[in-house]
């Protein structure tokens, strides 16, 4: 479908030189995607006045916005960001590279290079299509399209060689189940008898947050990357499913670009394999808040 060349974004960002480049490259991503984009200071020049109520009125007038979440402590881009989340209005999260607080983990992020150039032709690249998929989406902030009255479900997607791992995240995960909050779906609630493959496929079109346990075992599987993987990221694009990666073992997660703009629970660098059990137990209590926050639960 094409892209309304009517569509106008509204570009939150932190102040300084950086992010001017930053904003450059956005244009340029803009330009390719068929959308036209303004910051605040566009705004000022064609009508000037209080700058808190003029950024929120070009929030409350475009047709979605682009954050650059790079200084996540920022209370004024986070709000901007909640206030365009209670709009409905479709986001597009950017950064360089930072330390994600917990309510972003989870969340796609489209990362560029710092500095004043403005010239990293891989994210104006992928910029342009991700605002293509927003401008065509109906999708709002976290929103997954399903009805409130069906508990949220939570598909998990791992290797077999890391079981130890699923079980333990899915005891972590129990409180929420038992409450009647969400459902918590592994191939291991396959039972004999049962069609896998499509019962692997409706659960992955049902759920609204996926956890993925990353090990080079995950990455080297051809079911994860030819079945799971796919649905799931289209997932997360059209309709808002929530992506959580876990480290679980060292792997080229960090390497590997679709799945390195989203920003994992863990640092990448001390996988869980590599952690003692209260470490790893914190953890696992992270990812549980995170689906917590991610749900509305």
């Amino acid at each position: 479908m094409a892209v309304n060349l009517a569509k106008k974004i509204f570009v939150v960002q932190p102040q300084g030189a950086n992010y001017d480049a930053a904003y450059k490259m956005i244009r340029e991503a803009a330009a390719a995607a068929g959308v036209e984009v303004f910051r605040m200071d566009d705004l000022l020049r064609t009508m000037p006045g209080n700058v808190w109520a003029t950024t929120l009125q070009g929030i409350e007038n475009c047709d979605g916005v682009i954050c650059d979440v790079s200084e996540p402590e920022s209370g004024n881009i986070m709000y901007e960001l909640g206030f365009a989340s209670a709009l409905q209005k479709p986001a597009v999260l950017v950064a360089n590279n930072f330390d994600p607080i917990l309510p972003l983990a989870g969340m796609r992020i489209l990362r560029y290079a710092s500095g004043l150039s403005g010239d990293d032709s891989a994210f104006i690249h992928y910029l342009s299509e991700e605002l293509r998929s927003a401008m065509d989406s109906t999708a709002a902030i976290g929103e997954s399209g399903k009805e409130d009255s069906a508990p949220d479900s939570v598909f998990i997607s791992y290797s077999h060689k890391d079981q130890a791992f699923l079980d333990r995240l899915i005891i972590h995960l129990s409180p929420l189940e038992k409450q009647g909050r969400i459902t918590v779906w592994a191939d291991t609630k396959l039972k004999p008898g049962d069609r896998w493959k499509e019962g692997i496929e409706r659960a992955l079109n049902e759920s609204s947050i996926a956890v993925l346990l990353i090990s080079a075992d995950f990455l080297a599987s051809e079911f994860i990357i030819d079945n799971e993987l796919p649905p799931l990221l289209s997932a997360a694009q059209t309709r808002g499913t929530q992506i959580l990666p876990v480290i679980v073992k060292a792997c080229r997660f960090v390497r590997e670009p679709t799945l390195a703009c989203f920003h994992a629970v863990n640092d990448p660098k001390r996988p869980l394999a590599n952690m003692d059990e209260a470490e790893r137990e914190r953890i696992y209590d992270q990812i549980a808040e995170a689906v917590e926050l991610s749900l509305g639960v």
